[in-house]
């Protein structure tokens, strides 16, 4: 008889090669492995055509009792279901099963191939709906004899990107991989160009003790940093983790506690390394809010509201080549002067500094998208040329901007 450690063993093995299979791009000597031997290796004697990404809502908020009897609860129904099927089953990445299928009916029609996984995905939902649990599906699959080791790839890839529709639609739904929807978007884009005016928006509504603004604000930027990364985890982290620490460093350099702010945020990029569901990740970035806005209220700091304005006409402004501080002065109605002694006194930088700043803020993203040149980066970032982009650079991370793509690439 099969030992329980062996079963573990080899459910992590499983789990270790799906993550390889799925996210290979990020493995280095990824070439070396054999995929062609995978569906063997799970079992299989043929390439599956299809595959349901079925996420177990709400699960990070189950006991583990719970968590344990939604787990064999599901596994029960889908082995029912597909009984008289080809198919692998993998548990993986905290509330995920992973259903790959051949699915002989799926050679018909594509609207009667859709209808078909439709039903069996209806029949997988119908048992935890009477227990009051939420689960969502992902689904893609290809038909005909398309088979191959990187249709099956890109189809469960697929299902993973249609599963995080739930973020945007709901959970407890069923969703099709399409083409055509609003996700996709050239891979050069990780955040719209109306990212960096809601972020410096939620830091001023935190600072101020906002808490209904901040919440909005918070909910529209993570639409605007998932809609733009939904089909990349890993870019999905790293956008919410920048976004957790300019907002954190700006509140440091504004005068709140530099130790407990570093330990907030610590923990925060902690918990979104840690997750993988995109509700879960929302939740923490939600959550972090709250802790930062609980933390100004009771540091009961105010930033003038003049130059929270000011701020906001720099971060809402597309061209910052041209941004001075006597325009500035015009638009928040106060003298250039006094404006400039504001900014001193309130972020303990220059006008100057602060739009520097910004324009950095702006050039780093760019820095790591394919083909740009380092004039057009320099211009979009809102600098004269290429020597001011370069001057500014180093007065901030002490390397040109070259080489700090080297260093972080």
């Amino acid at each position: 008889m099969e030992k329980s450690s062996d079963k573990l063993d080899i459910a992590k093995l499983y789990r270790i090669i799906w993550d390889i299979f799925i996210y290979g791009h990020y493995y280095k000597d990824i070439e070396k492995l054999d995929l062609e031997e995978l569906p063997k290796l799970i079992g299989l004697t043929r390439i599956p055509n299809c595959v349901f990404c079925i996420s177990i809502d709400d699960y990070s908020h189950m006991s583990i009792q719970e968590q344990l009897q939604t787990k064999e609860l599901i596994e029960r129904i889908i082995t029912q279901i597909m009984n008289d099927r080809e198919y692998f089953l993998l548990f993986a990445h905290q509330n995920c099963f992973y259903l790959n299928a051949y699915i002989l009916e799926l050679e018909a029609q594509e609207e009667d191939s859709k209808r078909c996984l439709q039903r069996l995905a209806e029949d997988i939902k119908i048992v935890p709906r009477e227990f009051d649990i939420s689960i969502t599906i992902g689904i893609d699959f290809y038909k005909y004899q398309q088979t191959s080791i990187w249709k099956w790839k890109e189809i469960a890839q697929h299902a993973i990107v249609a599963n995080r529709r739930k973020f945007f639609e709901g959970k407890d739904k069923i969703y099709f991989y399409e083409n055509s929807n609003h996700f996709n978007r050239s891979y050069s884009n990780v955040s719209s160009k109306s990212y960096s005016e809601l972020w410096h928006r939620l830091l001023n509504y935190i600072v101020a003790g906002d808490i209904n603004k901040a919440k909005k604000t918070a909910l529209f930027l993570t639409e605007d940093v998932f809609r733009y990364n939904l089909d990349r985890l890993f870019y999905l982290r790293i956008k919410l983790i920048e976004t957790g620490t300019l907002i954190i460093c700006d509140m440091i350099e504004l005068g709140f506690s530099e130790s407990k702010l570093s330990q907030v945020l610590t923990e925060f990029i902690e918990k979104v390394n840690s997750f993988y569901d995109i509700i879960d990740l929302a939740e923490t970035f939600y959550l972090l809010v709250d802790h930062l806005v609980d933390f100004a209220i009771k540091q009961k700091y105010k930033l003038n509201p003049i130059v929270m304005k000011a701020k906001e006409i720099i971060s809402s402004s597309e061209d910052l080549s041209d941004l001075t501080l006597t325009k500035v002065s015009k638009l928040v109605n106060v003298n250039y002067s006094y404006l400039s002694r504001l900014f001193k006194k309130e972020l303990g930088m220059s006008f100057t500094e602060y739009v520097n700043k910004e324009r950095i803020k702006r050039a780093l993203p760019l820095l790591f998208e394919k083909h740009r040149r380092i004039q057009d980066i320099a211009i979009c970032s809102g600098f004269k040329d290429v020597q001011q982009f370069e001057r500014v650079f180093r007065r901030f991370y002490h390397m040109t901007p070259l080489q700090y793509k080297k260093v972080n690439v």
